[in-house]
């Protein structure tokens, strides 16, 4: 298969190509045929176009027009919603976690299928075998951002149910973490805790990944699709403020069940996604392709307000 990747290689995740098959990495450009040419490609070369959604870049124009099949794939489906509908006749397939599938489905009917785009980005190499939860001299974590606080108002919210717990527990609030530093924490605690930036944010991150593959235990927020579609009942604990404090304590008491759950969760956060994600590129190359339409003028002037399509010094969110 011969892959056309633009966009944001998110964490290098998806360049370069797999063994057996080619690809090449275009630039964001003004227009589609400038994007190829940048590349040093034809239109006609690959056999899919692939546009990575993981930062906030104006798309070419006229991507309703490229020849091959165009798959979109969204780290967080929230931020990039504008961009899908103005651009919505251009993306035969969209590719998104769970959370993205169903706010997404009822706009874009038929075009939406469920696949995570996470993975173990930071490279993380925990230890073989990891530290066994009982042993791990930390309880709790929770590892990200919160400053500018507002654009991190909401997870400081949410964080607030978690800083009482101090006085009963080891918890640690971190950020701004060194790769080494990073996997240490992961490493050595028992609990990560995972929280979004904004209240209606959904959908998985690389931390879930990374945590599991550490043998880590995730507790996510119980509103989130994308972590909840991915991680079954039995592999991850699901908050909410009123309940964060009583899964903390069931899961440091418990510690023979929740090491169950971990060892569950590393074996899937450690499967390599490469194989499911080439056999969806190889059933939409090989499946009917859908009609395109040109764009409204209503698409183009959300796209143009959106600064998606709108090539210049002023192109940005």
């Amino acid at each position: 298969m011969r892959i056309a990747y633009m966009g944001s290689n998110y964490c290098g995740q998806f360049f370069p190509a797999p063994p057996g098959h080619e690809a090449v990495w275009m630039p964001y450009a003004p227009s589609l045929d400038a994007a190829f040419s940048a590349a040093g490609v034809e239109p006609s070369w690959p056999d899919v176009l692939v546009v990575g959604l993981a930062e906030p870049c104006p798309l070419p124009t006229a991507m309703e027009h490229c020849p091959c099949p165009t798959v979109p794939v969204l780290v967080a489906w929230q931020q990039w919603a504008d961009a899908l509908l103005a651009h919505a006749n251009a993306f035969d397939c969209i590719l998104v976690d769970g959370s993205g599938a169903a706010g997404l489905s009822p706009l874009l009917p038929g075009k939406v299928r469920t696949f995570s785009p996470m993975g173990n980005f930071s490279g993380v190499t925990p230890d073989d075998p990891p530290t066994p939860l009982a042993e791990r001299p930390h309880d709790v974590a929770f590892i990200g951002r919160f400053s500018p606080p507002e654009q991190y108002a909401g997870r400081v919210r949410g964080l607030s149910a978690l800083y009482p717990l101090a006085d009963r527990y080891d918890v640690r609030i971190l950020s701004g973490l060194s790769p080494e530093a990073y996997r240490d924490a992961l490493c050595s605690t028992k609990i990560i805790v995972n929280h979004a930036a904004w209240p209606v944010q959904q959908g998985m991150n690389a931390r879930n990944i990374e945590a599991s593959v550490c043998g880590a235990l995730v507790l996510s927020e119980s509103s989130n699709l994308g972590v909840s579609s991915y991680f079954d009942r039995d592999e991850a604990l699901f908050y909410d403020e009123d309940t964060l404090a009583d899964h903390i304590s069931w899961a440091l008491t418990h510690v023979d069940e929740a090491q169950a759950m971990t060892d569950k969760a590393r074996q899937k956060a450690s499967v390599p996604q490469t194989a499911e994600y080439l056999a969806i590129l190889d059933d939409i190359v090989n499946g009917p392709r859908p009609d395109r339409t040109s764009r409204t003028p209503h698409d183009a002037l959300t796209g143009l307000c959106c600064g998606f399509g709108n090539w210049g010094s002023g192109a940005s969110r």
